[in-house]
């Protein structure tokens, strides 16, 4: 039942990212941009350190 909920409610919210531009913009871009952040600065440590 908990993996149900979890996959029904994984599609609820990529059908509403991809369909809802408001969505997307308020929640969905806010957060891949925290994410290349975080990439960027694990990249920039990861070359310092060799």
């Amino acid at each position: 039942m908990l993996m149900f909920l979890g996959a029904l409610t994984f599609v609820y919210v990529s059908a509403r990212a991809v369909g809802d531009g408001e969505y997307r913009t308020e929640f969905l871009d806010p957060l891949v941009e925290d994410l290349r952040t975080t990439v960027t600065a694990r990249n920039r440590y990861r070359s310092h350190g060799d």
